[in-house]
């Protein structure tokens, strides 16, 4: 399929990430191309930004006056505009399809849309066939609730999807992005919400907190001498994983227990540690059905390592445990991806893709913590402290047939 008309911002290094906006109504794709900079990504930032245009047709709730638009609207109409928005989807697949031909993975690429952008980002995302970052819906809504439901693919089943609306919007009202939303959890989807005192329109706020959806924590790859250890001895890599997962559990419990009066943090460690003994579980399996059995614990000689570097003081010991998470789930993210390149294995590779991908939401879920509880010029500051000594750490222990 010949691709729409776009404009396309390259990052000033070569691109390992790749944000699909889709406009508005009437709109085209120069409409959020000032924003690339109001996102303050760092220099070395290395994703590529798409804005296709829409194609030219006519819309019904302006009297059939042809202009940009991703689908027919009418007004009061749950459904009208489907087949439409089929089509803008199919278009958009293209552009993921293109991004994958470029070598940038789908697992990498996140879709954005304001208004129908949104209606069509949603509608594409939830029924893609391979995992993509996640879906950056604004001021819109989810299109056809049982049809999603009939449609979307195990691939992108609980992918990160950040909703954001104004409470004086009168285009699209927020109860119905709210239904959206609680449509969207049901199904399964990691929905983060946010409202703003606005109409329908984008304020400061809400770049913010896009900002925050594309922050990278880029770690150095890890030697072919690890991955080579880790494949000719992959049993023992699995005994060592399943060991990695309930350790992490625990160390979700362990912020629990640290911060009892900061409810966002009980909150989603809660879910954190259970989401990692659902992975031991997985682990298990996998080893019960190679014969394998768990081994006694020993250190972890890489998390030690790093925490000698958490500071001690109340609010430096707060930061780090936070930041040191996400260097530790973001080396998780890498090293499970790179294993999943090289498995044979296809149930496997399924297997080490999705737990990469959810490696990559743990990493993404401490630093939101982390820019709650402190601000971004210290966030920044010490996070890029954290890449340093996480480099440092695994330049100096020895290569073993281990996650870390």
């Amino acid at each position: 399929m010949e691709l729409l008309e776009h404009i396309e911002i390259e990052p000033p290094v070569p691109a390992r990430s790749t944000v699909i906006w889709l406009h508005g109504l009437g709109a085209d794709g120069h409409d959020f191309e000032q924003i690339v900079p109001e996102l303050k990504l760092p220099e070395d930032s290395s994703i590529r930004f798409i804005f296709p245009h829409a194609p030219i047709r006519p819309i019904t709730i302006n009297d059939g006056a042809e202009m940009r638009g991703w689908y027919d609207f009418i007004p009061h109409s749950e459904t009208a505009g489907h087949d439409d928005i089929i089509e803008s989807s199919g278009q958009i697949a293209a552009f993921i399809e293109h991004e994958i031909e470029r070598g940038i993975p789908s697992q990498n690429i996140l879709l954005a849309g304001f208004s129908q952008g949104g209606v069509i980002a949603l509608h594409t995302g939830t029924r893609y066939e391979k995992r993509i970052a996640g879906i950056l819906a604004i001021s819109t809504y989810l299109h056809d609730f049982t049809d999603t439901e009939n449609s979307m693919t195990d691939a992108n089943l609980a992918i990160p999807i950040m909703m954001a609306h104004g409470t004086h919007d009168q285009m699209i009202p927020i109860m119905r992005a709210a239904t959206s939303r609680e449509n969207l959890i049901r199904l399964g989807y990691d929905v983060r919400w946010f409202n703003y005192p606005m109409e329908h329109q984008v304020c400061l706020e809400e770049v913010e907190q896009i900002a925050e959806m594309t922050r990278e924590i880029r770690l150095t790859q890890s030697s072919s001498a690890w991955l080579e250890c880790v494949l000719t001895n992959f049993d023992e890599f699995l005994i060592d994983h399943a060991a990695n997962e309930r350790k992490a559990s625990s160390m979700a419990m362990s912020l629990v227990a640290h911060y009892p009066d900061k409810p966002d943090v009980v909150r989603e460690m809660v879910d954190l540690a259970l989401e990692e003994l659902t992975h031991f579980k997985q682990v298990i399996r996998v080893m019960q059905e190679r014969d394998l059995v768990m081994k006694p614990d020993e250190k972890d000689l890489y998390v030690n390592q790093l925490r000698h570097h958490v500071r001690g003081d109340t609010e430096g010991y707060f930061l780090d445990r936070l930041l040191s998470g996400a260097v530790i789930e973001a080396r998780g993210e890498e090293r499970f991806r790179q294993l999943a390149d090289h498995l044979d294995d296809e149930k496997l590779k399924a297997f080490y893709v999705a737990l990469a991908n959810s490696e990559k939401g743990h990493h993404q879920l401490f630093l939101r913590l982390a820019l709650q509880y402190f601000s971004e010029e210290m966030v920044d500051k010490r996070l890029a402290e954290w890449v340093v000594i996480e480099k440092s750490v695994v330049d100096n222990i020895p290569v073993r047939s281990r996650l870390h």
